[in-house]
């Protein structure tokens, strides 16, 4: 009982940290590389890969060929490499919460 106890409150810590980063670094990093239209097309680009990769592989246990699948997706569109991994992890973030609207509007109210 202990040991689940230490890990629920592990997966929270590490909810906040991730929720802290995301909103601390990783979206004021992309505003600051683009323009609003061009986060918002980044941005659902990588929404349609990483829902794409979500329904191909849509079995535990498959996470490294999933992320393989979408940066594989977006870089044959052109998406820059140093932006991949920060969309990736906004888009899986926003998802696992049920907020991938809310950031979309985020990113579309900037500026």
């Amino acid at each position: 009982m202990f040991t689940k106890e230490l890990i629920e409150i592990g997966a929270a810590a590490v909810v906040a940290l991730m929720s802290a980063l995301l909103t601390g670094f990783v979206i004021p990093w992309i505003r600051s590389k683009t323009s609003e239209a061009q986060r918002k097309a980044l941005f659902e680009l990588a929404q349609i890969a990483v829902r794409a990769a979500e329904q191909i592989f849509n079995k535990p246990g498959f996470g490294e060929e999933k992320k393989k699948f979408v940066i594989e997706w977006l870089e044959k569109r052109g998406v820059s490499k140093d932006d991949i991994n920060a969309l990736i992890e906004a888009v899986v973030f926003d998802l696992k919460h049920g907020q991938a609207e809310a950031a979309a509007y985020e990113l579309r109210r900037v500026r």
